[in-house]
């Protein structure tokens, strides 16, 4: 059986938005918010990214994290500078919402 995050993947395209839960205790947060610039492929030879994640023949999806803004929780930035992370296929548990900006 394939997992929902699996399936939600395949209509992804560069520039959609994604959301992926994450474990318990990550200060307060459970889940992440991240903007796709590389769609679904497979992992043709292993490696580990900057933080560490070990990826092996697995499904990826190449992307970017928006970072948390301020004390508001609807608050968000995408950075210039942030760099490229993948994330496995199965951990997205929503895709392609808005985010519209805001004047802050």
């Amino acid at each position: 059986m394939c997992d929902l995050g699996d399936e939600l993947v395949t209509a992804l395209e560069i520039g959609d938005n994604l959301a992926i839960n994450i474990k318990e205790g990550n200060d307060g947060v459970s889940f992440l918010l991240i903007l796709c610039i590389e769609p679904l492929r497979k992992v043709a030879k292993a490696f580990t990214n900057g933080r560490g994640t070990s990826f092996e023949e697995d499904d990826v999806v190449g992307s970017i994290y928006y970072q948390k803004w301020g004390h508001s929780d609807t608050s968000y930035v995408l950075l210039k500078d942030s760099q490229k992370v993948y994330i496995f296929s199965h951990m997205v548990r929503a895709i392609k919402f808005l985010m519209p900006p805001r004047n802050h």
